[in-house]
């Protein structure tokens, strides 16, 4: 998936608004229910949205030639989730554990009822949210794009376990869609578990939000970018050198970002070297993304791939 500005632009744009639905509810049997998914919504300009959606029938959901509304899925707890190449405006997930996402756009992204395990690949979501009582047990996520994570108070409780992204994972550029506080709310709870290479991830997006458009730093964020998004190395070394965000209104600091992306990479922390070198954590690798059916496996029976 090629993440650029225009991408993120239209994505961003679709996310925000709710798009025409026609709703349906989980109230006949499942053969029924599929038909009538199946058919998608009466009136073209509309999109299908759907309360009570059984788990059972989450393969009506991927690789679908139709976009969809306000999805409610319900699980059975033991059942991992797994969607490929779907399209949902807002994906609201009920008793669900494991969640596998591969391809796919999602605008609003909310799991309750169990404390979720999330394995994602070459995704775009606009807003995360992780609600009080269900913090994210681990995540990996390879490629894509995060509009947002949108934690519920306290922030320090929002993550348990293991969260590790890949080198082109992309964070907003423009603090127009969703500002900046809630990248130092995220760095907060990273902070807490002391996930401090994923902390300083955003930590640097920070920074280069809260530079000024025409300041030098802000040119250096941007340099090695064809089209206005950052690339994989850009972020890799602003990533490194979040913790420089102290010194960011000096002109030193400024240069000294500038000659770090000049500079060689070099092995900065577990984290990062384990994605240049290829040991990647379980799952997700830096060649690509294991498919969803056994990195869920994986995840279920507690081995490392």
């Amino acid at each position: 998936m090629k993440i650029n500005r225009t991408t993120i632009e239209t994505f961003e744009e679709w996310s925000a608004k709710a798009p025409p639905q026609e709703t349906i509810r989980a109230q006949s049997t499942d053969d029924a229910l599929r038909e009538q998914v199946r058919k998608g919504p009466a009136d073209p300009k509309n999109v299908l949205s759907v309360e009570g959606l059984p788990i059972q029938l989450q393969d009506l959901l991927s690789e679908a030639t139709q976009d969809f509304g306000h999805i409610k899925l319900v699980g059975e707890g033991n059942v991992p989730l797994i969607l490929r190449k779907a399209t949902i405006w807002k994906l609201e997930v009920q008793n669900v554990g494991e969640l596998c996402f591969e391809d796919c756009k999602i605008g609003d992204l909310v799991t309750h009822g169990a404390k979720p395990t999330y394995e994602i690949c070459n995704c775009m979501i606009g807003n995360f949210r992780v609600w009080k009582g269900y913090p994210v047990q681990r995540l990996e996520w390879n490629g894509g794009y995060l509009g947002q994570f949108h934690l519920d108070k306290d922030v320090k409780d929002a993550f348990v376990g293991d969260v590790w992204f890949s080198r082109d994972f992309t964070l907003p550029e423009d603090p127009a869609y969703h500002d900046v506080q809630w990248l130092r709310d995220t760095r907060e709870a990273l902070n807490a578990r002391s996930n401090s290479v994923a902390a300083g991830i955003f930590h640097a997006s920070e920074l280069a939000l809260s530079l000024a458009p025409a300041s030098i730093g802000h040119f250096v964020w941007h340099l090695g970018s064809m089209n206005g998004a950052p690339t994989s190395e850009t972020q890799s070394v602003s990533r490194y050198f979040g913790f420089l965000r102290p010194l960011c209104c000096s002109w030193r600091s400024h240069f000294l970002l500038a000659l770090s992306l000049l500079a060689p990479q070099t092995n900065c922390g577990d984290g990062s070297r384990a994605w240049k070198e290829g040991n990647a954590p379980r799952g997700c690798f830096g060649q690509g993304c294991m498919p969803c059916s056994q990195s869920t496996r994986s995840i279920s029976s507690g081995r490392r791939s």
